[in-house]
Parts: structure tokens; sequence; C-alpha cells
């Protein structure tokens, strides 16, 4: 707002009239197909990320402008509220992709084991009896 906007209005007034609601809102309505729900092995490609070269590069340039906006942030002076939000928020996307990472593999790895069933583990000292192994004394044998 310039200063001759500004004439005749108290902090206060001017404040209100900065961040008053607007008088007609207007909504968007905007339609979204029905998202496949994520399964387990969507988890663990995602997971799998993680050790990819081409993904890991990625990341090191994310967080390169991860640094750049926080410095911005914390040393620049801003001309409108908006300036200081649109580097917030861009520091919280760049963030999401290494958050959906961690937390498709933090979702793989934790609880995907069981004990064996005893008709499993009859059927596995089936199998393992029926492999011939060379160089290799079972215990049975010495």
């Amino acid at each position: 707002m310039s200063n001759k906007k500004r004439e005749g209005l108290g902090l206060g007034e001017w404040l209100q009239s900065q961040f008053a609601p607007a008088e007609n809102p207007r909504y968007v309505i905007v339609e979204v197909d029905k998202a496949a729900p994520t399964t387990r092995e969507d988890l663990k490609a995602i997971a799998t990320l993680k050790h990819h070269p081409g993904f890991l590069a990625l990341i090191r340039k994310l967080n390169f402008m991860k640094a750049a906006l926080r410095s911005q942030l914390e040393q620049r002076r801003y001309g409108t509220l908006r300036d200081y939000d649109s580097i917030q928020l861009g520091l919280y996307w760049l963030g999401i992709l290494e958050h959906e990472v961690v937390a498709a593999d933090a979702a793989v790895s934790q609880g995907s084991t069981r004990a064996a069933t005893q008709e499993e583990v009859t059927e596995f000292e089936k199998i393992s009896a029926a492999i011939e192994r060379i160089g290799h004394t079972s215990p049975e044998e010495k």
C-alpha cells in the first residue's frame, strides 16, 4: 500500500485492511481422478530410491536449494509478507520428497516378517534335505 493510501489510517486500521478476509470469496472446484491406493510394492520401489545414484544427485541438489532458501530467509529483508511466505513454502515442499522416501523405507522395514508355521518349517526341511551340498559336511556326517 502506498503512503498516499495509508494517509489517515492508523497502524491498526491499516493492518486490518491488509489482512481482512475478501468480501467476495471465490471458490474453485478441482476434480481429481480417484487415486489407486499405495501398495506394498509401491512402497518397496520408493524405498529403493535412496540407493539410486540419480536420486541421490537430485537429493543433493534439493539440499543445496534448501540451504540457499534458508539463508535467504534468515538474512534478507522482505518487502511483503508474501515474499517471506513463498520462501517458507519452498522450504516445505523441498523437504516433502525426502520425507516420502524415508517414510516408505520405514514402512517397508517395520514388521514385515513373521514366524514360520509348522507346515512351512516341514517343507523347508524337506527341500533342505534334498539339496546335495558339495564340500560341506553336515553335522550328522561328523
